[in-house]
């Protein structure tokens, strides 16, 4: 596994991002200089929470998507658990839905 400048391991810092911690991945984001993977992943994660946050307004609005808004929530943590441990097992895996978007903003 590559080093990263904060000195911890990539795949140990690429999984915290998917942490539920919504401040983790923005200073992950932050204080990595170095590491392209490391901050493209700490970018999803800050994307895909934003997706989620956006997601869930959409639904509080709608008195139907109120019933949803349970659903959306694990449908979430299914995500986060997967990203984990894929990233700790060292492998690249990306939500190709916001490539583009996470691709302009590292730009």
């Amino acid at each position: 596994m590559n080093k990263t400048s904060i000195g911890i391991k990539e795949n140990i810092l690429v999984a915290a991002c998917y942490f539920m911690i919504p401040l983790l991945p923005m200073l992950i984001f932050l204080f990595e200089k170095d590491n392209k993977k490391v901050k493209y992943h700490a970018m999803q994660a800050i994307v895909l929470l934003a997706a989620f946050v956006l997601l869930k307004f959409i639904l509080i609005i709608t008195l139907v998507g109120i019933l949803l808004i349970p659903l959306s929530i694990i449908i979430y943590f299914v995500f986060c658990i997967y990203f984990i441990i894929v990233g700790l097992e060292g492998k690249d895996v990306r939500y190709t839905f916001f490539e583009k978007i996470i691709k302009k903003i590292l730009d």
